[in-house]
């Protein structure tokens, strides 16, 4: 199961977060919070 970062783009915690990811190597996906594509459901739901 790969790790989901649910973030926005506007964010400075998630620009920290996405800095660790990426040092570290990590496989991750992205769901940017306050499109209309559901993102902000699944986060909820999970």
């Amino acid at each position: 199961m790969r790790t989901v970062l649910y973030s926005h783009p506007f964010s400075s915690y998630c620009q920290k977060v996405l800095i660790a990811l990426y040092e570290n190597g990590l496989d991750f996906d992205t769901r940017t919070l306050g499109e209309d594509d559901g993102a902000y459901e699944e986060l909820v739901a999970a």
